[in-house]
């Protein structure tokens, strides 16, 4: 494809996508993406950071809270899928402060992003969408590299 000089050249190279004004999300703490079943990836940084939160050694929380799945470790899961880091008590994530990357970036994912009405699905399960502060394209993209 030879492209011109001109602007609408550049959005044919880069496709306009639907939340490029920005969307809104605040997570609610309702504890309903802990009581999912899935994986959450953790890295090695990762680990270190919530075991000291626990006050806990690097070993003694791998062994405790983590499993291995083809050479990578994630956050295990209770028999009803919830992840181990989930408090019933307060009905919501334990680490909240230094939980992973792959929480902290929820619901600006791939996935979640496809297009406006799978995102408008997501309220469905996670309250904080299109609610709360506006994040900027520029602050998606970046949550986006993350996951």
């Amino acid at each position: 494809m030879v492209m011109s000089g001109n602007a609408n050249a550049i959005d044919a190279v880069e496709p306009e996508v639907w939340y490029k004004a920005g969307i809104r999300f605040e997570c609610q703490r309702c504890g309903d993406c802990c009581r999912a079943h899935g994986v959450v990836w953790v890295k090695a940084e990762e680990i270190a950071k919530i075991a000291y939160y626990l006050g806990m050694g690097y070993s003694e929380f791998r062994s405790k809270y983590l499993r291995d799945i083809d050479g990578r470790l994630t956050i295990g899961e209770t028999d009803r899928g919830e992840c181990l880091m989930f408090d019933p008590r307060i009905e919501g994530c334990s680490i909240y402060s230094v939980r992973p990357d792959q929480c902290s970036s929820y619901p600006f994912w791939p996935r979640c992003l496809a297009s406006p009405e799978v995102w408008s699905r997501r309220r469905e399960k996670c309250p904080g969408i299109n609610e709360g502060r506006l994040w900027t394209y520029e602050e998606i993209l970046q949550r986006m590299r993350v996951h």
